[in-house]
């Protein structure tokens, strides 16, 4: 998935790697089975436009 953030402050934690991003900045996410968190840390609403490239019967996302 390519993820850009349009508006607020991100910060993305994966096992023990802490990544903030901020306002106009884009990452790319990878479904490689770990777990992580997206937490909003602004104070606004955080909005984000996400492209997701799968292929027929691949989950995007995994829900726990």
């Amino acid at each position: 998935m390519v993820v850009y953030l349009a508006q607020g402050e991100l910060k993305h934690t994966r096992g023990d790697v802490v990544n903030y991003f901020s306002s106009k900045q884009s990452l790319i996410e990878s479904n490689d089975g770990d777990e992580h968190f997206v937490e909003n840390i602004g104070n606004k609403p955080a909005v984000l436009y996400v492209v997701a490239a799968s292929a027929v019967g691949l989950p995007t996302t995994i829900n726990k």
